[in-house]
């Protein structure tokens, strides 16, 4: 999946505020499928582990995370997220 985060709004096809159902058949439309959610049911985790939906106010999506991988490329300001190298490591 290629996406481009928008602060405040999202990324690609998820949208902060979009409830469970919307994002799933969203994510579905890009067969991408959501497996795997939280002992609370508070987070839905795709079936891939790469992507992590927190779920806030009124059961909508609150925060959007993803893990590194070969199968997102992520941008932002047609930067790559993920092929930036942080300039420090904190040990």
């Amino acid at each position: 999946m290629v996406s481009d985060v928008e602060p405040f709004i999202g990324m690609g096809p998820i949208k902060l505020g979009m409830s469970r159902t919307e994002l799933r058949n969203i994510m579905r439309v890009n067969n991408i499928k959501f497996d795997f959610y939280d002992k609370n049911k508070n987070q839905d985790i795709s079936s891939d582990h790469t992507i992590f939906i927190t779920y806030g106010v009124e059961n909508t999506v609150g925060l959007i995370r993803l893990r590194d991988s070969p199968l997102h490329k992520v941008f932002f300001r047609g930067i790559d997220l993920f092929s930036l190298k942080a300039p420090f490591s904190i040990y």
